[in-house]
């Protein structure tokens, strides 16, 4: 098992699955991600509900996912996922910047949260936090925070394949 912050891009490629409601968001999303090694976007969702059929498909390593979308939002999707799919890592992609938003995704399980205001340099870094099932915030919030939250007892991509 890789227990090192940097993604192995010597086993499978870690798939993603992107969630928002917004067309342009997901293409610039997948942009930046399919630069980085190790990584497949898997697929694009654009509500919560979509995102539960997605995963039983494509069966995603990673979801990076938008809190405000139509119908089912991100907060509720998350609790589903958690619930019937906990090997899969949530993490929640925001416009919201408050603790209130912050504390309720990772009480539900998601292992980071991304401000979309961040640079994309800022996005790369904790990319490989997260693909090693590492809890992530973005810089605004203290990472003690999520210290203590499901998302840090999960198996890598890597070490999922081999069981």
């Amino acid at each position: 098992m890789n227990t090192s912050n940097e993604l192995d891009t010597s086993t499978k490629s870690s798939r993603i699955l992107l969630a928002d409601d917004h067309t342009l968001v997901r293409a610039g999303i997948r942009a930046l991600l399919e630069k980085l090694p190790g990584i497949k976007v898997a697929g694009e969702a654009s509500d919560g509900r979509e995102v539960l059929g997605l995963i039983k498909e494509k069966q995603p390593d990673v979801v990076l996912m938008d809190i405000s979308m139509p119908g089912l939002n991100g907060l509720e999707a998350l609790a589903h996922i958690t619930r019937e799919f906990p090997h899969v890592r949530v993490i929640i992609l925001s416009m919201h910047h408050n603790d209130e938003y912050v504390l309720q995704a990772f009480k539900s399980g998601a292992c980071g949260y991304l401000l979309k205001r961040a640079a994309p340099p800022n996005c790369h870094r904790p990319s490989k936090r997260w693909l090693a099932a590492k809890s992530t915030l973005a810089e605004k919030f203290p990472a003690s925070s999520s210290r203590n939250f499901p998302c840090n007892k999960l198996p890598t991509p890597a070490a999922r394949s081999t069981s």
